[in-house]
C-alpha cells in the first residue's frame, strides 16, 4: 500500500472508535463457525500472495432443475426449453431404467443412492454418476454400509472399460455439513483415498482424476460459497500436482436441501437464486438448481422456475461467463486463502492418523460438534430462517417429501404442534415495543394467532389461550411481573414465558409459574415446545 492508502486507512479506523459507543474496530470483526475471522474492511495489504485459481471452468456451464427419476424420462424436453443439465436423485433402479446415455448438448448427474449396481450396468458417455466410498462417515453405520472396497472394484472396472466416471466426492457427506472447512477436506481426503486404492487395483492416477466428479451444497452465504469452490481448487490441485498429475476433475454444485423451507415457498426461490450466483461466480462447471416446490414433490412449474433460474444467471447476467469474477476482491481472496490452509490443516491430520478410514471416528466426532453448534444457532435465530423463525408465515403445513436434514424443520414441527393454538402477549405499563415486538413474532412461530393484551381486567379474564408471553419492563421483574405470572398461570392451566432477562428475578418468576425466557440468545425452539407441551421443568 502506498503511504496515502496507509492513512486512509487509520483515518477510518480513528472514525470507527469515534462513533457511537467508541467502539474498536477490531470488535467488529465476526467469524465463520469454523472461527475463520471476517474482517469489517479489506484493503490491498490484506490481499495474499497466492491469488485466483488454479484451473478455471468451461466456457459453457451446464445448468438446470435437480429432480427426481422423472426427470430421466423427460431429457430431451429438458434440453429443449433450455437446460444444459439434468441432475436427476433417485435409487439406482430407477436411474439405470432411465439413462444409459446423456442427450447431445445435455450434461447429466446422477446422485443415487446404490452406487455399484449402477457401475456395473455401464451407465456412461456424458452422464457423471456421483459416489463415493469413504463418504459413509456416521458412527451409526454399519461396516457392511460403510466398507469402500466394493465400490472401488466397480469404479475400477467401469473406468477400465472408458464407462461411468469416477465420483470422488459427493454430497453424502457435505449435504448440510455445517463446517465449511471439513467440508471440503473429507471429500479431498477421500478423493486421495480412492485415488490409491483405485491405483492399487491397476488405474492410473490420471485417468482416474480426469473422470472424477466433486460435488457441493451451496448455501446463502454468497462470498463464504465462492471462496469455498476457490479454495476446492486450490487444494485439489494441490494434491494433484503431489502426484505429478495434470488433468483436473470437474466440480459440480447445486443448491443446498438444508436451506428449503416448507413455509413461505417464495423464499426458497431467492435462496437458490444465491446459492446459484455463488456457485456460478465460484467456477462449478455444472450447477443445479433445487426447485422451490421440492418438498411437495416438485412439479413441472416449480422445475421450470428452477430451471430458468440457472439459465438467467448464467446467458442473461453472464455469471458463468467470466473465468473467475472474484479475483482481486480482498475479502474473497484473504477468504480464499485461509479456507485452503485450513483444509489442507486438516487435511495433514487425516493422513497423520492414517488416511480417512483409520481417522473416521474422528471425523465423525468433529461433524457431531459442528451440528450441534449450528443447531444452537438456528435455534436462538443466530441463523435465521424466513418464514419460519423470522418473519414466520401463518401457513399450515401439508405433507412433506422428506430430503434430510433442513434448517427450518424444528420450527416447522413447531408451527405443525401450535396448529389451532392461540396465544397471548401480555404488556404491562413501560415494556419496550421493541421487546413486545420480538415477544410477538416469537409467539407466531407456533400459534395460529396471537393477541396482544395491555387492559388489566382485558389480561384478567383470558379463557381461551394456550400460552402467555408477559412483557414487563427490567424494573418488574421484581415486583408487578411476579405477581401476573402467577395469576396467569392459574394454578398451571397455562403455560407462560416471560420476554426479557429475568436475571436476579430467576427463582421468583419460576416459582410464579413461568416456564421459559424469552430474550436475545434464547434457545426459541426450546422455549416453544415448553410452551406447547404438557409444563415440566422449566426451560432454562
Amino acid at each position: 500500500m502506498t503511504d496515502g492508502l496507509d492513512e486512509a486507512f487509520e483515518a477510518w479506523r480513528a472514525l470507527v472508535a469515534r462513533g457511537p459507543g467508541g467502539v474498536s474496530p477490531e470488535s467488529l470483526t465476526s467469524r465463520t463457525a469454523d472461527g475463520l475471522a471476517i474482517e469489517p474492511l479489506y484493503v490491498e495489504r490484506d490481499r495474499p500472495q497466492t491469488s485466483g485459481v488454479p484451473w478455471h471452468p468451461p466456457p459453457h456451464r451446464g445448468v438446470g432443475a435437480v429432480g427426481g427419476a422423472g426427470l430421466l424420462g423427460e431429457l430431451e424436453s429438458e434440453r429443449a426449453a433450455g437446460a444444459t443439465l439434468a441432475w436427476a436423485r433417485d435409487s439406482a433402479d430407477a436411474l439405470l431404467s432411465g439413462v444409459r446415455t446423456a442427450p447431445e448438448g445435455l450434461a447429466v448427474v446422477l446422485e443415487p443412492r446404490g452406487h455399484v449396481q449402477t457401475l456395473r450396468a455401464g451407465c456412461s458417455q456424458g452422464v457423471r454418476l456421483l459416489c463415493d466410498p469413504f463418504s459413509h462417515l456416521d458412527e451409526g453405520a454399519s461396516r457392511s454400509e460403510s466398507d469402500p472396497h466394493p465400490l472401488l472394484d466397480a469404479m475400477a472396472d467401469a473406468l477400465a472399460r472408458g464407462g461411468a466416471p469416477l465420483g470422488a466426492s459427493t454430497l453424502s457427506f457435505h449435504e448440510g455439513h455445517t463446517s465449511a472447512v471439513d467440508g471440503l477436506a473429507v471429500p479431498v481426503a477421500s478423493f486421495i483415498a480412492s485415488l490409491r486404492g483405485l491405483e492399487a487395483r491397476g488405474i492410473a492416477p490420471s485417468l482416474a482424476a480426469s473422470g472424477a466428479t466433486f460435488a457441493l451444497a451451496c448455501g446463502t452465504d454468497v462470498f463464504l460459497e465462492v471462496a469455498r469452490l476457490r479454495a476446492l481448487r486450490r487444494v485439489i490441485a494441490k494434491v494433484l500436482d503431489a502426484c505429478g498429475v495434470s488433468e483436473r476433475p470437474a466440480l459440480v454444485a447445486r443448491s443446498s436441501f438444508a436451506m428449503v423451507g416448507a413455509l413461505d415457498e417464495a423464499t426458497n426461490v431467492l435462496r437458490a437464486t444465491l446459492a446459484t450466483s455463488a456457485a456460478l461466480i465460484g467456477g462449478a462447471d455444472h450447477v443445479g438448481v433445487v426447485p422451490h416446490d421440492v418438498l411437495r414433490g416438485a412439479t413441472p412449474r416449480g422445475r421450470r422456475l428452477a430451471r430458468n433460474t440457472g439459465l438467467v444467471l448464467d446467458l442473461e447476467a453472464f455469471l458463468g461467463r467470466t473465468a473467475d469474477p472474484a479475483r482481486g476482491s480482498y475479502f474473497v481472496e484473504s477468504l480464499t486463502d485461509t479456507l485452503a490452509s485450513a483444509v489442507w490443516a486438516v487435511l495433514q491430520d487425516v493422513e497423520r492418523r492414517g488416511g480417512i478410514e483409520a481417522a473416521r471416528p474422528w471425523l465423525a466426532e468433529r461433524r457431531a460438534r459442528a451440528d450441534e453448534a449450528h443447531a444452537k444457532a438456528v435455534a436462538t435465530r443466530a441463523i435465521p430462517f424466513v418464514g419460519s423463525s423470522r418473519f414466520p408465515r401463518e401457513e399450515t403445513l401439508g405433507p412433506i417429501v422428506d430430503h434430510g436434514a433442513r434448517d427450518a424443520i424444528p420450527f416447522e414441527a413447531l408451527r405443525h404442534r401450535g396448529r389451532d393454538h392461540e396465544a397471548a402477549l401480555v404488556v404491562l405499563e413501560g415494556c419496550p415495543e421493541a421487546r413486545v415486538e420480538f415477544a410477538r413474532e416469537v409467539a407466531a412461530m407456533a400459534a395460529d394467532s396471537v393477541r396482544v393484551v395491555r387492559d388489566p381486567a382485558e389480561a384478567a379474564s383470558l379463557r381461551d389461550e394456550s400460552f402467555v408471553i408477559l412483557c414487563a419492563p427490567d424494573s418488574a421483574f421484581g415486583g408487578e411481573a411476579v405477581e401476573r405470572a402467577r395469576t396467569l398461570s392459574s394454578g398451571g392451566r397455562r403455560a407462560v414465558a416471560v420476554a426479557g432477562r429475568p436475571g436476579a428475578h430467576r427463582d421468583a418468576l419460576r416459582s410464579a409459574g413461568v416456564v421459559a425466557w424469552v430474550h436475545l440468545g434464547a434457545d426459541l425452539v426450546e422455549a416453544l415446545e415448553a410452551l406447547l407441551g404438557p409444563q415440566g421443568s422449566p426451560v432454562e
